[in-house]
């Protein structure tokens, strides 16, 4: 019923249609897949498909500043590599604002976690607002300036969560909600005190399973596989209030989960 009286609340809320543009930009590459506002909305993260050699390709993830438009970050921090090696998919935030998570067709999830807020890390000033003449140019040659300053802002290396499948779809869990699927089928051996305000992350992949993860300072574990898709896990979704997860496969067929097991 409460949610039912919240839905009901913000129908009545006044609502306006996005039909100006705000602002263009070029995050480089040959293509863009994957795009998502920061929850507070003063970020925008891009993931962008670079072309190498042959048929080798790998991605980067943009980080713009929505208040004006430029591109203050990307990642990896030092752009010595990339953020992956092949397509990224998904891209999410936690609702702090101080991670990341991305999926991608090289097999892999990858969370990137900040040591401080964003907005604290200073950005090259050679990357010129868009529309400005030449600025796209210019913010592909200098992206990889201020790298450093990133790079201190980054909890070390991504968190790697190993799929060997294309990984499609990922999100951060609350705490309660991974937690109570975790428990749903008594699946509780291993976990300890510690692993219970573990950070949870639910990811959904070509081979038809959903795997709920647990980030600890040693990398990531899974948890539990979640096996009710005959084809791949194309999308995953939780409701406003976080007790359910939606997830929708290649098939068309969608389930819902319950918090409450």
């Amino acid at each position: 019923m409460a949610l039912t009286a919240r839905v009901a609340e913000l129908a009545k809320l006044p609502t306006d249609v996005p039909n100006a543009a705000l602002f263009a930009a070029q995050a480089g590459g040959v293509g863009a897949k994957a795009c998502r506002f920061s929850p507070t909305g003063e970020w925008l993260a891009v993931a962008t498909l670079k072309q190498g050699t042959g048929s080798v390709s790998s991605s980067t993830i943009a980080l713009f500043e929505t208040a004006t438009g430029r591109q203050r970050h990307a990642l990896p921090a030092d752009l010595a590599g990339y953020a992956h090696a092949d397509l990224v998919h998904e891209v999410s935030w936690l609702r702090d604002e101080t991670a990341l998570v991305t999926a991608s067709s090289d097999g892999t999830a990858k969370v990137w976690r900040f040591t401080q807020p964003l907005s604290a890390l200073p950005a090259s000033s050679s990357l010129a607002p868009p529309g400005t003449p030449g600025s796209a140019r210019r913010a592909r040659l200098s992206e990889g300036l201020g790298g450093d300053q990133l790079a201190q802002g980054l909890s070390r290396e991504p968190i790697v969560l190993q799929h060997g499948c294309f990984v499609y779809a990922a999100l951060f869990l609350p705490p309660s909600e991974a937690l109570s699927l975790v428990a749903a089928a008594g699946y509780r051996e291993g976990l300890g005190v510690s692993d219970e305000e573990a950070q949870r992350v639910a990811t959904g992949a070509f081979d038809g399973l959903i795997r709920i993860w647990a980030l600890r300072s040693s990398g990531a574990v899974v948890e539990r596989k979640l096996a009710r898709h005959n084809a791949s896990v194309n999308s995953l979704g939780l409701s406003v209030d976080y007790s359910r997860m939606v997830s929708a496969d290649g098939e068309g067929a969608v389930h819902v989960w319950s918090a409450e097991g």
